[in-house]
């Protein structure tokens, strides 16, 4: 699962991100503007911040933290 130009190793979280789980929607892509606007939406799993308000980008920080706080950052993506 990637966000914000970092892909995150979820394995530990599995039950969350594997088949079947809640957010198993996001595995494997880059799930930036989702996180922001806390969305499932399809449409919205995407790394393209454009048009994000204020908040929009301080949730998605605050995703970031967790995110790195909890699993490892396995590779960077370079645009």
């Amino acid at each position: 699962m990637g966000g914000v130009g970092r892909v995150y190793d979820v394995s530990t979280g599995k039950s969350f991100y594997g088949p079947g789980g809640p957010y198993a929607m996001f595995a494997g892509k880059d799930t930036s503007r989702a996180l922001a606007k806390m969305s499932k939406n399809n449409d919205d799993i995407s790394p393209s911040l454009v048009d994000l308000s204020n908040k929009e980008i301080g949730v998605l920080n605050d995703w970031e933290n967790k995110f790195q706080a909890k699993y490892p950052v396995v590779a960077r993506v370079l645009n």
